[in-house]
């Protein structure tokens, strides 16, 4: 019996003596200044193993580990969280895996040393902060702690402006908000927290070398500096700091502003402007309770040159044409891409017939007795000029035209057709049409001593009457519109 109890131990000791150690794997020495918050991790576990046993310890010895913890995650990689355990602390730990006969031996002893302060990492040190109102971020060790930051104007945080404010959670970070700094100014920061664990407790402050600056002033967007051809109505942009108010100054021909134009707003128009002119702008921020950010760069535009009006020279004003058309001609505008032309039967011109031309004479056809007014604007990219005079003109195609040819004979133009009257009781014979070629396109007979050319017969041009009566032959040039 007492040969197989030896022997039992005996093997049990030899399979201790084989069993592989853990192997740890970080944090380590060469992780610096670790979160409060984090993991220790083994690259293999222990193939018996079905518990790890960690130890942590203030000293390399482990005379009286501070931590001692049990995990039944038996895989290559085993994470253990570590609760908050204060600042700029150095730590040992190791473990060893429990085994259905025992532990196997302890993995190497690595070390890490915690952070020594609480520090702010969004926005970043340095940064130009657009905004009356920011929020620094800095790491979160957990709730039951208290955390405090420290804003002022001043590196040593001695001036009277110096704010302390208590840093709340938010998505895994503690946040602080700086509320209503000067525009313009550079803000230093700096945090802590306090730790309790009975009576190990540890406060370290951030060290004095975070600040950002708040932006002095607004930036303008547009219009662009310099820009030509800006309408006499004009939507502005300044690019505004945070969630401030934009004053903007507006003053024609004017960069010192003597009599600027007040706008509120970082958007609107720039409205009443007028053509031909240089305007400077600017803007500043304006946040309750601070005083108003410094100035914007000035910058300037002009707007479009209004072109000159077109002067009709054709019609005539209260001309009566004798037709259903009508030839417009008006002076050229040199500026003008090309012409718009308004008829309508009212001077109102409520519902005017628009009519585009990129020459200075047009013939409108097809019109109706009756009166008419005519306007012309020139336009190019920039606008319009102003409306011409307005001509007032009327038609009257039935009207006869008598055109006489001889003493003995004369012609009435009428919208249909032309007719040849005999004044001197002459006998007529007939009338035969040619063209100017010298082409019979018709011969039409006397009735009732007048002669009827129906206009449906030909084409728009000029024709040559040859009239014949029992005394001579008179010739006469028709014309069909």
């Amino acid at each position: 019996m007492k040969t197989l109890i030896i022997s039992v131990f005996a093997c049990l000791f030899i399979s201790l003596a084989n069993a592989q150690a853990p192997v740890a794997l970080e944090p380590n020495s060469s992780t610096k200044y670790i979160n409060q918050k984090t993991y220790l991790k083994l690259s293999a576990g222990v193939a018996d193993g079905w518990m790890y046993y960690f130890e942590l310890d203030t000293t390399p010895n482990f005379n009286s580990p501070f931590k001692m913890v049990d995990s039944i995650l038996a895989l290559t990689s085993i994470d253990w969280e570590i609760l908050q355990y204060g600042f700029d602390k150095t730590y040992y730990w190791r473990c060893r895996a429990r085994l259905s006969n025992g532990y196997s031996p302890y993995s190497d002893t690595l070390s890490f040393t915690t952070q020594k302060f609480l520090y702010p990492y969004l926005p970043a040190s340095g940064t130009a902060v657009n905004d009356a109102i920011t929020f620094i971020n800095t790491d979160d060790y957990g709730s039951g702690l208290e955390y405090i930051g420290i804003f002022d104007t001043t590196s040593d945080f001695s001036s009277a402006a110096a704010t302390s404010v208590s840093g709340t959670s938010t998505s895994g970070s503690r946040q602080f908000k700086l509320d209503k700094y000067p525009f313009g100014s550079r803000v230093y920061f700096h945090a802590k927290a306090y730790l309790n664990y009975g009576s190990k407790d540890s406060t370290k402050e951030y060290e004095n070398d975070y600040y950002f600056d708040v932006a002095s002033n607004p930036t303008l967007n547009k219009p662009a500096n310099l820009s030509a051809g800006i309408d006499t109505q004009y939507y502005y942009v300044v690019n505004k700091i945070g969630n401030t108010t934009s004053l903007v100054e507006l003053s024609e021909d004017d960069e010192t502003f003597q009599n600027p134009i007040i706008y509120n707003g970082s958007t609107g128009y720039f409205k009443g402007l007028k053509f031909g002119a240089t305007y400077y702008w600017r803007a500043k921020s304006r946040y309750t309770g601070i005083e108003d950010s410094k100035y914007s760069d000035v910058w300037s535009f002009s707007t479009k040159y209004q072109m000159t009006k077109p002067i009709i020279s054709l019609p005539i004003n209260g001309q009566t044409i004798k037709s259903d058309s009508v030839q417009v001609q008006w002076l050229s505008v040199s500026e003008a891409d090309y012409y718009e032309i308004y008829l309508d039967t009212t001077s109102l011109f409520l519902n005017p017939t628009k009519i585009i031309s990129t020459l200075e004479s047009y013939t409108i056809y097809g019109l109706t007795n009756g009166k008419y007014h005519i306007k012309i604007r020139a336009v190019n990219a920039y606008g319009y000029s102003p409306m011409s005079n307005d001509i007032l003109i009327t038609l009257d195609k039935m009207e006869s035209i008598a055109t006489p040819v001889s003493n003995n004979f004369e012609i009435l133009n009428t919208p249909d057709s032309w007719v040849i009257l005999n004044t001197a009781n002459n006998s007529i014979k007939s009338a035969t049409i040619y063209d100017l070629n010298g082409k019979i396109l018709q011969n039409v007979l006397c009735h009732n001593n007048q002669i009827r050319i129906e206009k449906s017969n030909f084409i728009s041009g000029m024709y040559i009457v040859k009239l014949e009566s029992n005394e001579a032959v008179f010739g006469s040039k028709l014309i069909k519109f």
